[in-house]
């Protein structure tokens, strides 16, 4: 942000990437267009982006929950499979909700302090920079899911241990063969240095 101007007896607040020289503060009375359109989009967003995807991920994983919830289990095992698959059904929801909430919740409020309070300069930079920070997490979801239903899955960590093992067998393989080259190396030359000593030998 850059230094608030005043603007008909108001201080106003200006965005910081504009050049140094080159302010252009803006009136409390006729806001600027751009401000206006980021704020439309902000609700458009909000609702289409966040709030219809999130309604219905919660809405479809709740009427799984309650599939999963009226599945008998007599066994051990299958009670067990249960509890896994409620927690993550649980965990994928709370997931999205951790990744796009401040996201969005940030960028609104930063629209509405743009538009209704210009000149709450610091607390707009607070706010701009809790935007940006929220970006993170927002890209971070995309690995978030994947990580969780492969790391879940019995299947994958069997297979995971398993190549790790073979892995660790491989180079304790691979270091015996080394070894045993280096032996191998060792007895030859062991061998041609008394060949040449019995030749020397038989030669006196």
């Amino acid at each position: 942000m850059a230094r608030p101007a005043g603007a008909g007896g108001v201080l106003l607040c200006l965005p910081g990437h504009q050049p140094s020289g080159q302010l252009h503060p803006v009136s409390q009375h006729s806001p600027g267009r751009v401000h206006e359109v980021y704020f439309i989009m902000n609700f458009v967003l909000l609702f289409l982006a966040f709030l219809v995807p999130f309604s219905i991920a919660a809405v479809c994983y709740y009427r799984l929950a309650g599939s999963l919830s009226r599945i008998n289990t007599s066994s051990t095992k299958g009670h067990a499979i249960k509890a896994k698959s409620l927690r993550m059904v649980s965990i994928c929801l709370l997931i999205f909700a951790v990744c796009f909430t401040p996201l969005n919740a940030t960028r609104t409020v930063a629209v509405v302090l743009k538009k209704f309070y210009p000149e709450q300069c610091r607390l707009l930079l607070r706010v701009e920079t809790a935007y940006y920070a929220s970006w993170i997490l927002a890209c971070a979801n995309c690995c978030f899911d994947p990580l969780l239903y492969i790391f879940g899955s019995p299947d994958f960590s069997k297979a995971v241990r398993h190549s790790l093992k073979r892995f660790g067998l491989q180079e304790a393989r691979a270091e015996g063969e080394v070894d045993g080259h280096n032996l191998t190396t060792q007895a030859a030359h062991s061998t041609t240095l008394l060949d040449k000593e019995t030749a020397s030998t038989s030669s006196l």
